[in-house]
Parts: structure tokens; sequence; C-alpha cells
């Protein structure tokens, strides 16, 4: 099963910088490697893009569980967000669910991937 996470904000350098950690902690927890989609890189700016998204390819289903846990922790820390969770065919998750309610939904539909879209919080505009 393959996590996209897409950043549901105008892209600017805190942002980019909140999703880079997120990937740094993702592969620090998951032991594997984020892949970064970036923005085009504004004319005169010498960075490489803001980062706009990120995928992990081909996780495990015990690996789903760790990725929605560090999710939470990474969002504990940054209250200026929202997260969302489902899947490519709409079926929604709880970042609160255990690990046997995220089998019981992702099981029924294999196929799926995961989309977690991070949005800025109403309550803690940045």
């Amino acid at each position: 099963m393959d996590v996209k996470i897409k950043m549901e904000v105008e892209p600017d350098p805190v942002s980019s910088a909140d999703l880079g950690s997120l990937g740094d902690l993702l592969t620090s927890e998951l032991g594997r490697p984020t892949v970064s989609a970036k923005a085009d890189p504004e004319v005169g700016i010498k960075d490489g893009g803001l980062t706009i998204a990120l995928t992990l390819v081909g996780l495990a289903l015990s690996a789903i569980s760790t990725t929605i846990t560090v999710i939470n922790y990474w969002k504990s820390t940054r209250p200026r967000y929202t997260v969302s969770v489902a899947t490519t065919r709409d079926i929604s998750i709880a970042l609160d669910m255990t690990e046997f309610q995220i089998a019981d939904l992702v099981s029924t539909d294999a196929s799926a991937d995961l989309v977690i879209s991070i949005a800025r919080s109403n309550d803690n505009e940045a």
C-alpha cells in the first residue's frame, strides 16, 4: 500500500519545513525513505522548490498503524494543522482508530492507497 501525504495549503517556507520534518520523522520510525514532491521554484530563488507532498511506497499493513501514530505525534506539536486520512476509495480513517480497526477498513480493498491531507486549522492560523 502506498501512502500519499499532501498539504492542502498554499506552499510557503513554514509548511514546507513542517512537511519535511514529518518526512524525516516517518523515515526514522518506519526505516523507509519518503519521496518528496516539490513545487517549481520561483524565479530568482536558489532552492529546489518547496516541499508540497510526501509519498511512502509499498508499506505493509502493520506500517500503516505506525504511520498514523507518527502523524498524530507530529500534529500534536503543530496545532496549526488539521489532518484527515482516507483511502483512495473514499473510506475515512479516524486518527484515533486502533491498528485492528484500521486493518479492517483497509483490508476491504487491498488495492486502495492511503491519502493523508494536511490543512491549516481555522482556530490556529499561522
